[in-house]
């Protein structure tokens, strides 16, 4: 039997316990569902931005967008677009305190009402219930660039008898340099990306990946990467250097631009998809087929 306090202490216990979501920076764990949500608090930033009764001034952009606490990039693809308009501010030498221009106003006002929907958005902390028993582990990371930025987005593809799982782990995107670049060398750096994204997940986690594959729809990295004459700039040649450091040519893949998942991470779409089963977070449907379905390069 339990004294009266004791029981009352353990109704606290068990009322915490129910409505428990731990947080960190606005990215919550509920441990009921076993789920990743998001509930975003910008305290630092006037209501009638917020409200967009008047435009952000530059300051305030930057606050809202350090405000979105995203380690495993769950939503790069939706961030990465408010960072490429930050980028373009200060190309046109914006100060801190003027208000954004019409034009980029206008592409902020719709991406921050599209963004409102982050109150919907869940996914599971679990990685799939195949995990513990699969027979097969792969680890598969895509990587893109555009003129405007670079990206990796890594999955695991688990087996476990005909049954596989294809279930996202994390993903990095950067803005382009603002001095401006090659589309070939910003492939190279998606590459460097794709490759340091892919030692980490390795180093953070204790289950066996049996096999790791790299897909790019970029045909000069991947020569770059396969060739034995190593002569290149010094730009080129550091970086394949770490590429090659940590993995084998073997591993890189070629695959078609429609099918590269990291393209979603890439680009600025004009209004942001807020959604749990987004492209990015389902991953490939051709990793779900067998190997022999999978892109071959011509």
């Amino acid at each position: 039997m339990l004294s009266a306090e004791d029981e009352k202490s353990s109704n606290v216990f068990s009322m915490e316990r129910q409505s428990s979501v731990d947080k960190v920076l606005g990215m919550c764990w509920n441990t009921l569902s076993d789920t990743f949500e998001f509930h975003l608090k910008f305290h630092r930033v006037d209501r009638e931005v917020l409200n967009r009764i008047r435009p952000p001034t530059k300051r305030e952009l930057l606050g809202i967008i350090m405000a979105i606490y995203d380690p495993f990039g769950f939503l790069a693809n939706l961030t990465i677009c408010m960072k490429i308009l930050q980028q373009s501010l200060w190309k046109r030498q914006i100060d801190w305190d003027d208000p954004l221009p019409h034009q980029f106003y206008t592409q902020w006002s719709t991406w921050w009402e599209g963004f409102q929907n982050i109150a919907q958005f869940t996914i599971p902390r679990c990685y799939s219930p195949l995990l513990m028993s699969a027979d097969e582990i792969q680890l598969h990371v895509f990587v893109d660039a555009s003129a405007s930025a670079f990206a990796a987005v890594a999955y695991l593809r688990i087996t476990k008898g005909s049954a596989v799982d294809i279930s996202f782990v994390a993903a990095k995107a950067r803005c382009a340099p603002m001095k401006g670049m090659t589309i070939p060398r910003l492939e190279l750096q998606a590459a460097v990306l794709g490759n340091r994204l892919e030692r980490s997940i390795r180093e953070c986690h204790e289950f066996h990946i049996s096999r790791v594959t790299f897909w790019s729809d970029s045909k000069t990295v991947l020569l770059w990467i396969r060739s034995t004459t190593r002569e290149y700039k010094q730009f080129v040649a550091s970086r394949i250097a770490e590429i090659l450091g940590n993995t084998q040519p073997s591993q890189w893949r070629w695959l078609p631009s429609s099918l590269n998942i990291a393209d979603e991470a890439t680009r600025a779409k004009a209004v942001p998809v807020v959604c749990s089963s987004s492209r990015l977070l389902t991953g490939p449907a051709f990793l779900r087929k067998q190997e022999i379905a999978w892109p071959v390069e011509p």
